[in-house]
């Protein structure tokens, strides 16, 4: 199948009112325009809208419409916080105390985080790897504070919530084209999705 053949079925299901999840903006918005396009060719109205959209903005919107107690920080709320972190808890030699240093911390805690990781757990290792995990404890005690988490932690929540809710789940759901999606990402999909891939997206 190639990419053409493989969009054309998704915009087939999207033409049944399937929720069309993608990994990237650009290919939800080539979807998008294939879709407006065929309307237009086809005599309907092209500003019609199906429901083709990146995981990302799907999981913000859900999280949004559940009313949560906590929200996911901002990244100049994280970078302040992670600043706070390290004044408190100075970094080992040979690292310094600059904005490089918070970029890659937040980083870190993205990639734990999204790959089903806890940043403040772990077997003991050596003096670096335990000074992030103290770190990670108190930027996570603080964000929490604020009622905020790393929005990493986003798949896992809702993972969580939709446990209990599966009703929240749209009936129709497909993911399409996924081929980095980290450990609660993918929970999250398998839940009740219809799984669709292709090597050419």
């Amino acid at each position: 199948m190639n990419n053409l053949e493989f969009q054309q079925n998704l915009l087939d299901l999207a033409e049944k009112d399937f929720l069309l999840l993608t990994e990237s903006e650009r290919f939800a918005h080539q979807l998008l325009w294939r879709f407006r396009r065929e309307c237009l060719l086809g005599g309907r109205k092209g500003w019609e809208t199906p429901a083709i959209t990146t995981l990302n903005q799907w999981m913000e919107r859900l999280w949004m419409e559940l009313w949560p107690d906590s929200w996911p920080a901002s990244q100049y709320k994280r970078w302040h916080v992670l600043q706070q972190c390290i004044e408190t808890i100075p970094p080992p030699d040979p690292l310094q105390r600059d904005i490089p240093l918070i970029l890659a911390l937040d980083e870190s805690f993205e990639h734990c985080l999204r790959y089903g990781l806890d940043p403040g757990d772990g077997d003991p290792a050596n003096g670096l790897v335990e000074w992030r995990r103290s770190l990670w404890n108190s930027f996570h005690e603080l964000l929490a504070r604020d009622g905020l988490f790393h929005p990493a932690a986003l798949p896992q929540k809702l993972y969580s919530v939709l446990s209990r809710l599966p009703e929240r789940i749209p009936p129709k759901l497909a993911a399409a084209g996924f081929e980095f999606s980290g450990f609660w990402e993918k929970k999250l999909l398998d839940r009740k999705s219809t799984r669709l891939n292709s090597s050419h997206t």
